[in-house]
């Protein structure tokens, strides 16, 4: 149910939601749209709160009076706030970064340029809603290669660590380069440390910026992009090379083709691997997944690097880095995506600690807000896990939550006759 709901219901519902649930211009800060307290609710989002409610109920089988924050948190879903603000931040984010060639591209930066609180367009408030400056957000094309594009590299990933440590061992390659990219204090650095026969000879690194523009995950394209212009530099180079790298999603990214985010960074590692195939024909390069932290000597080194350049923000000169790296980098959509999401998460936790409801809720179970109730249901009958969702909520048809909801004429026992029917008792009912 709550799949289908999720999957289904709310697409449809929300279905351009960016352009008919902007917020009012005295409602555009993010904690305002947020905070269904901060502001007067538009009467559509009554409506949709309504249908979201329903849909919980659908879910969890709760009681028509179970409150509407309960049943959102038991049922894992996002207030309808939270909700329409997600859609509309992933639809922002989709239009902010549209290749030249989109119809959006040129109207959003020109949207952005010319913003009015006023007589506000959609876009406009798409821009102003989410602090977006379209000009720095990365491009993310349709198309990436032709047809009959093929990769001049070749990717290794062992199946268990085991089998990388021991390919790593046996890898006679004279040349290896080991690159890492490495997150700490919120900000990114990424390196390539260049081995010949075990010697280090050469290293480099870049600083990317904070957690809020870039990923870890750029930071290891980025470093693969640092690993070939350390290549580049060397004299005579031939035979196999081996490019070193902690990170399995950045391996296979090299031979992805479809337009992902990021992806304007393996874009020019592609570039780079044609210069150096140019360059040096003579030499073969395969790019193996190594695990991270596991005594391998270059890996610790490009991890060394990594930290050093995002805890200093240091990097190497700018006539040893790639040109189309240098300075400062588009920012990355998932990463202002996680940074959305993490607002949205701090914002959503502070109004469920500030519901009366929370401490009653929280003393079953610590971990509810993270799904922990669905994944309970799942293993259990409908009626078991119904009946144990009522019981926790205390909304459950007994004789004093329905005397208070005016179902029933007295909230004592009728089995005892001696105190209320609840969900605590003080004393015990003998039949």
């Amino acid at each position: 149910m709550r799949q289908l709901y999720l999957g289904v219901c709310v697409p449809r519902m929300l279905y351009a939601a960016d352009l008919f649930l902007s917020p009012p211009a005295v409602n555009r800060t993010l904690l305002a749209r947020l905070d269904p307290k901060a502001h007067r609710t538009p009467a559509v989002i009554k409506k949709l709160r309504t249908i979201q409610r329903r849909a919980a109920l659908a879910i969890t089988g709760a009681l028509r009076s179970t409150p509407t924050d309960v049943l959102d948190v038991y049922a894992n879903l996002l207030p309808i706030e939270q909700l329409i603000d997600k859609v509309r931040a992933s639809a922002a984010l989709r239009i902010a970064t549209r290749p030249a060639t989109h119809p959006l591209h040129h109207a959003i930066r020109r949207e952005a340029a010319r913003l009015s609180y006023t007589h506000s367009s959609p876009l406009q408030d798409l821009v102003a809603d989410f602090v977006l400056d379209p000009q720095n957000m990365e491009r993310i094309t349709a198309v990436r290669f032709p047809p009959l594009w093929s990769p001049t590299i070749q990717i290794q990933i062992p199946e268990t660590k085991e089998d990388a440590i021991k390919a790593d061992r046996e890898d006679t390659s004279t040349y290896k380069v080991y690159t890492d990219g490495s997150g700490i204090d919120r900000r990114i650095g990424a390196s390539a440390v260049l081995f010949k026969d075990g010697r280090e000879i050469g290293a480099l690194q870049l600083f990317l910026g904070d957690d809020d523009q870039h990923t870890v995950y750029e930071g290891e394209g980025i470093g693969g992009c640092l690993a070939m212009a350390l290549l580049l530099k060397l004299d005579n180079l031939q035979g196999p090379v081996t490019i070193v790298v902690d990170n399995q999603a950045a391996v296979r990214a090299i031979l992805a083709r479809t337009p992902l985010p990021s992806h304007w960074i393996w874009d020019v590692w592609h570039g780079l691997a044609a210069a150096l195939a140019r360059r040096h024909p003579n030499a073969h390069v395969t790019v193996r997944w190594s695990p991270g932290h596991v005594g391998i000597i270059g890996n610790e080194r490009a991890d060394e690097e990594a930290k050093r350049a995002a805890q200093g923000r240091n990097s190497s000169p700018q006539q040893h880095i790639p040109h189309r790296i240098r300075g400062e980098l588009p920012w990355g959509r998932s990463a202002v995506q996680q940074y959305l999401n993490s607002y949205r998460k701090t914002v959503i936790e502070r109004q469920w600690r500030a519901s009366p409801r929370y401490a009653r809720t929280m003393q079953y179970d610590t971990k509810i807000t993270a799904g922990s109730y669905i994944t309970l249901a799942d293993n259990l009958p409908r009626s078991l896990a119904v009946l144990l969702l009522q019981l926790r909520s205390g909304h459950v048809p007994l004789a004093k939550h329905l005397h208070r909801i005016q179902k029933a004429d007295s909230p004592i026992c009728p089995c005892c006759r001696q105190a209320d029917e609840s969900v605590v008792r003080r004393k015990i009912c003998f039949p």
